[in-house]
Formats: C-alpha cells, sequence, structure tokens
C-alpha cells in the first residue's frame, strides 16, 4: 500500500511517501485555486504507484476563500477527486488515462498537460470514442470544451462549449448545432431523439430534438438509485441551470473564467460516488488522522494541522525528557515543545499560537522585507524603507549567502531570477534606489541588518516558549529551508549552549527536511497501517 503525504499550502505544495521521497513545488493558490486539480495530479504523476494519501494542509487561510472552512472543504474535495480519478484512471506522463473502461464510463476528465506554459484553465471534457481526453493545446480557447460524437471516427470539428465572462455558449464547431447541450430524458430506455438545450445569448434552454445527437451528455435523475451515468454538467443559475438538488453536490469542479473576477456561479462538473477517492485521511489536531467527511464537519481542527503531524512524528527522535522542534520555512516559523516524544503546545490555532511564540510569520524566502523592519542604516543615518513587495527575505539571504542562487526560480518580489544580481536590484529598490544609487557592498550590509532583526526577533518567541518547558531543554529538532537561521538561533540562547542538535536534513535528506510535513503524514499514516 503506497501512501503519499500532501502538505497543501497557501504558496507551496509538498509530495513525500515513506520511502523518503519528497519534492517540493510552489503554488500561490490564493491567484489561481482552480488550478489545484492540476497541481496535484502534476504531482501525483511524480508518485504514480499512489494508492493512499495522507493530507495536512495550511491554505485555507488562502484569501481568496471567504472562511477558514470554506478552503478546508475545497481542499478536501480536490484532492478527494483527484485520488478518486487516479485510481479509475491511472496516470501517464502525459497526463491522460490508459485502461479499459466499462460500458457505462466511457467518457472520462481528462487533465491536460501541466507542462504546457500557455494553458490557462487546464480542465476539460472530452467525449472521444476512446474516452480519452485530448487538450485544444490553443490559449485563446483554454476553456473550450470539447464533445466528441463518437460516432464519427473522422470528426474533425467537435461541438464545443466556451465558457465567455457571462458564462454564455459560444460555439466553434458546427454551424447549426454549436451552441446546443444534448440532454437526456431518464425516463426514455430506448432514448433516440435526446432532448437538447440551446443556449440563446440570454443562456436560456430552449427545448429542441435532433435525430442525429448520438453523443449526450446525460443529466442524471437523483430519484433513480440505479442510476448507470456518473458524469453530470450543472449549469450555475446565471446560465439558467438547475442543480441536482442531491448530497452529491460536494464533490463540485468549479470551472471558472478568469477573465470574470466576479464570477460567483461557475460551471459545475458533478462526480458520482465512484469518482471520490476513499481510503484517505487527513490529519488533525487531535493526533490523529480522520476520514474527509469528518474533517467537513470540523474544519477547524484540520485547518493549518501541518505543525502537530510534524512535532507527533519528530517526536520519535527525542522519546524521552523536554525537546524543541524548531521548523523555519519560507513563509513562517514553528517552535513547538514537545515532553517524552509528545507535542504540549498550549496553543492549537494559528492565533492561539501566534500570541504564544509557538507560530511567528517569518520565513527565509517568502517575508516582505518591509513587514521586518522601517529604517536601515543607510550613508549617514537611516532610511526608511518603501511600503511596497519590491524584496523579501529571499533577496537578503542570497546576498548573504545562506541561499543558493537558482536561476531557474522566478518565485521572487518581481519574477526574475533568484541571484545575487536580481536580488541587490530587488534590495536597492527597497530604498527606491537602483542599483546605480547603492553600492553592492552596502548592499549586503543593509541584507545583514535586516538578517539581524529577523534573527533577533525569531530569539525572543525563541524565549518565551523555552520558559514554557517542563524542565531544561535536551535536544532541539531542525527542519525546513530555513535550518541554517534555526542553527543560529540555538547558537546565541545561553540555555541551549550545550543542547543536542538533531538536524532532519542531515538525517534523513535536505529534501525530507525542506518537506517535513508532507513526510510526517506520509509516514504516520503508513505506520497506522
Amino acid at each position: 500500500m503506497a501512501i503519499l503525504g500532501l502538505d497543501i499550502g497557501g504558496a507551496n505544495i509538498k509530495a513525500a511517501d515513506a520511502s523518503g521521497r519528497a519534492i517540493s513545488r510552489p503554488f500561490a493558490i490564493w491567484r489561481h485555486p482552480e488550478r489545484l486539480t492540476v497541481e496535484i495530479v502534476s504531482i501525483l504523476q511524480e508518485f504514480p504507484d499512489t494508492d493512499q494519501i495522507a493530507l495536512t494542509m495550511t491554505a485555507e487561510l488562502a484569501d481568496c476563500f471567504s472562511t477558514k472552512a470554506e478552503g478546508v472543504r475545497f481542499i478536501l474535495d480536490v484532492v478527494e477527486r483527484c485520488i478518486g480519478e487516479m485510481r479509475r484512471n491511472p496516470l501517464t506522463p502525459q497526463g491522460r488515462g490508459e485502461g479499459t473502461r466499462d460500458a457505462h464510463r466511457a467518457n472520462d476528465i481528462p487533465i491536460r498537460d501541466p507542462s504546457c506554459d500557455e494553458q490557462e484553465n487546464p480542465l476539460t471534457l472530452t467525449l472521444s470514442p476512446q474516452g480519452r481526453g485530448e487538450g485544444t493545446g490553443d490559449a485563446l480557447r483554454a476553456n473550450d470544451i470539447p464533445i466528441r460524437d463518437p460516432s464519427c471516427d473522422a470528426q474533425e470539428n467537435p461541438l464545443t462549449l466556451t465558457l465567455s465572462p457571462q458564462s454564455r455558449g459560444e460555439g466553434t464547431g458546427d454551424a447549426h448545432r454549436a451552441n446546443d447541450i444534448p440532454i437526456r430524458d431518464p425516463s426514455c430506455d430506448a432514448q433516440e431523439n435526446p432532448l437538447t438545450l440551446t443556449l440563446s445569448p440570454q443562456g436560456r434552454g430552449e427545448g429542441t430534438r435532433d435525430a442525429h445527437r448520438a453523443n449526450d451528455i446525460p443529466i442524471r435523475d437523483p430519484s433513480c438509485d440505479a442510476q448507470e451515468n456518473p458524469l453530470t454538467l450543472t449549469l450555475s443559475p446565471q446560465s439558467r441551470g438547475e442543480g441536482t438538488g442531491d448530497a452529491l453536490r460536494a464533490n463540485d469542479i468549479p470551472i471558472r473564467d478568469p477573465s470574470c473576477d466576479a464570477q460567483e456561479n461557475p460551471l459545475t462538473l458533478t462526480l458520482s460516488p465512484q469518482g471520490r477517492g476513499e481510503g484517505t485521511g487527513v490529519w488533525s489536531t487531535d493526533g490523529r488522522f480522520v476520514l474527509f467527511s469528518e474533517g467537513r464537519d470540523e474544519p477547524r481542527k484540520i485547518a493549518a494541522a501541518n505543525w502537530h503531524a510534524l512535532a507527533t512524528w519528530c517526536g520519535r527522535f527525542v522519546p524521552t525528557g523536554p525537546s524543541l522542534l524548531v521548523d523555519i520555512g519560507t513563509t513562517t516559523t514553528d517552535i513547538i515543545p514537545l515532553n517524552d516524544g509528545k507535542p504540549v503546545a498550549i496553543g492549537l490555532t494559528d492565533v492561539d499560537r501566534l500570541q504564544s511564540g509557538e507560530l511567528s510569520y517569518s520565513g527565509v524566502k517568502r517575508t516582505p522585507l518591509c513587514a521586518m523592519v522601517q529604517c536601515v542604516p543607510f550613508r549617514e543615518g537611516y532610511c526608511p524603507l518603501a511600503a511596497e513587495l519590491f524584496a523579501t527575505t529571499l533577496d537578503i539571504y542570497l546576498l548573504l549567502g545562506d541561499i543558493a542562487e537558482d536561476s531557474t526560480d522566478v518565485d521572487t518580489a518581481n519574477g526574475k531570477p533568484a541571484t545575487k544580481a536580481a536580488a541587490y536590484d530587488r534590495l536597492a529598490r527597497m530604498l527606491c534606489c537602483d542599483r546605480d544609487e547603492i553600492p553592492f557592498d552596502e548592499a549586503v550590509d543593509i541584507a545583514r541588518f535586516i538578517a539581524d532583526v529577523q534573527r533577533q526577533r525569531l530569539a525572543g518567541a525563541l524565549e518565551r516558549v523555552l520558559q514554557r518547558l517542563p524542565g531544561k531543554c535536551q535536544s532541539v529538532i531542525l527542519s525546513g529551508s530555513g535550518a541554517f537561521l534555526a542553527r543560529q538561533l540555538i547558537s546565541g540562547n545561553r540555555h541551549l549552549t550545550n543542547v543536542k542538535v538533531i538536524s532532519l536534513s542531515e538525517r534523513l535528506s535536505p529534501d525530507i527536511s525542506d518537506a517535513a510535513c508532507a513526510s510526517a503524514v506520509a509516514q504516520l499514516a503508513s505506520q497506522a497501517k
């Protein structure tokens, strides 16, 4: 049984399996929540043997969600759907389904190849004769849902539904049938002339009959328990569509038009119960995995619970006595007290942890410099920093050499590479200058000053947590991409002079350390089996 651990954050997705393989990928969910499905499918392609998913998250805090509960349920729905589809249809590197299908499920949900840079709206529904999805490959038609007629092997102009900002249908296939969405009449077993819905400019349905419409999209009859056709297409109220009204609507895939910011009722695709992933679990601050259904009912217990999973897993390294886990990542720092191998944090929610010092929104890559300091030494005095996202902590640690340059990494404040030269430019902007006005050596001095301020702030949080331990700290576990900063904190604390330091990067691997929470849930789930 291959279990994949997933840690879905607001800016990164991390994955790891129990064998020790781990990956981390940047993904700003607040910008494109509709792309989460494709991102997860892309990760699942890297772990094709996955049977189950052990999940933890922090992305529910992203401001694309009105509430944490909404974010939790959205993430659970996406992950559940992905694992369900993967089980029915194992993924190849191209993201297409292989294998056989039964007579009632010949039409699948293809996921486009995420390697296409121009791809804007990756989820498409293609009803081909083989039941295999083929993307349009045209950036201008990224919202098309091609609907193929399986009775015509040589079909070159399939019917498509294009989602305009108003969710109207604009056909690109047959001029006389381009806007038709056929709807089966479930009361007719020998249906030969299905009812079709033609979208007028106002998006209203006009019923017609067409004897040649061999490729219909069946709409479920919720009163029929023996429903054989699991794929349904539900139109939003703006398109005058009616929903099924049953509990299966919990697994809807919204297909949003990114050009319409105010879109509130997107076109949705509903999967049957067979399309859901079973045997998956999400970590709870109760210290156990719970079913996705329980997570939906009690979202507060699984929201931002990744730190708890990490602390529970790391407890094996420090089975006796008081210890600390210091996990510094790209965005936050967790300082978690342990005793006899168990987490003894006084806060369970983000706000409680912020107040206790166990959580600090301060990391080594994404923290804006203007959130760290207001002024920096410059020339003969101090200069206030611009309150703009011109540079982040990544830039100061690039200039100081604590983080290695990576010209392929453009997850920066200005979208330019993570190099010293580009970091120099970004830091100069914080003083409303450019490289012609600030010498490089002076930029490095400014970076060092900001790094000192960050370290001092985190040192204060560390001291607060240390004071609450039931005894002298015996060990400190280090994890995360900012482990170098954690070492500086330890060496600067007089209470931790002779403490035993356990580095996950050194004991396991740098990749596991960076994706520590994903590794934790993968290991915990494997042990639970």
